[in-house]
């Protein structure tokens, strides 16, 4: 049995796409609905082949120009070739919608995660404020009855319950960043930068500037991948210093997060032999469009690169953060 055409070499792919051309250019009636219908099922193949549209492109004309050596290619026989191109590129079309159409998916999940990420902070910062606020009044009405000597002994007490208190606020305010939103993307990180450098003693620096605000969804994605980086770094980069730079360069807004910690020898695969943070922050971008490289050797810190193409105004992203408030 000889082996599909699609999987054959270019030149013999190029062949039997010119015969598939062919038979069209001479069907008629039922015959030329079945030779649309063997183009399109070939342009499924070829796909599956992992022939790109560049390349269909060139097989397309080559087998024109091979047709026409020996074949008149006037105007109505260009018309139909184009017609049998157009079948051809149909699975290319239905892929490329399911892609846009997963990347929309994508950005509901995360739209409704940040919704939930929200109420927990809200929950947080309200409800566990309450009771700590309840607790220190009792506590101090407690406190004032008894001697002045033993009043001192619960000095050290309230304040740990101040700093339980400031820690919980400043949870909240990261896990929903209201900073974000009114002041942009490196005032967020610097903010989260502090936090995460008082919890952990790392010493970290935000550095670069961007010249406008970004889309609000692009804006979200960045942060919440620096946190999790931060989380990765603090848990199990043992290091001291930590960079993050951001800037912008064409359409590309790109944020990279360093460490001078012990790094670690990376999977075969970007895509692969990852734990679920990192998973996670690619299925972030890929709701954005955007893409995660990271760079690492035993021994030599982690290099954490994220990229995010920003359009224009608004579209695929959704507005502009300034412009969503």
């Amino acid at each position: 049995m000889s082996a599909p055409p699609w999987t054959l070499p270019a030149e013999d792919r190029t062949a039997a796409y010119a015969r598939l051309l062919e038979q069209h250019w001479s069907a008629a009636g039922d015959e030329t609905e079945e030779v649309l219908e063997a183009a399109y099922q070939m342009g499924r193949a070829l796909l599956g082949a992992g022939v790109t549209l560049l390349e269909l492109s060139e097989m397309h004309h080559r087998a024109l120009a091979q047709l026409a050596t020996r074949m008149e290619a006037g105007a109505p026989r260009l018309l139909a070739a184009g017609r049998l191109l157009q079948e051809v590129e149909g699975g290319y079309e239905m892929l490329l919608r399911g892609y846009h159409d997963a990347n929309a998916a994508l950005r509901r999940a995360n739209e409704h995660l940040e919704d939930q990420i929200e109420q927990i902070a809200r929950a947080l910062h309200d409800e566990s404020g309450q009771l700590l606020a309840a607790v220190m009044i009792r506590l101090d009405q407690a406190v004032h009855r008894l001697p002045a000597a033993q009043q001192e002994e619960f000095a050290a007490v309230r304040k740990l319950l101040d700093d339980v208190e400031f820690g919980i606020r400043r949870l909240a305010h990261e896990m929903h960043p209201a900073l974000l939103a009114d002041l942009g993307l490196r005032p967020a990180l610097e903010f989260l930068a502090d936090g995460v450098a008082g919890r952990s003693g790392l010493h970290i620096s935000v550095e670069g500037e961007l010249p406008q605000r970004l889309p609000r969804a692009v804006e979200l994605c960045l942060y919440r991948c620096a946190q999790e980086t931060l989380n990765n770094v603090v848990r199990h980069a043992q290091a001291s210093r930590v960079r993050m730079h951001l800037q912008q360069r064409g359409g590309t807004v790109e944020l990279q997060v360093s460490d001078d910690g012990r790094g670690f020898a990376p999977p075969p695969s970007q895509e692969g032999g990852e734990g679920m943070g990192l998973n996670g922050m690619r299925e972030r971008l890929r709701g954005v469009e955007g893409e995660l490289e990271i760079e690492t050797q035993p021994g030599a810190g982690v290099q954490v690169h994220l990229r995010i193409p920003v359009p224009e105004k608004g579209g695929l992203h959704g507005d502009s953060a300034a412009a969503g408030r």
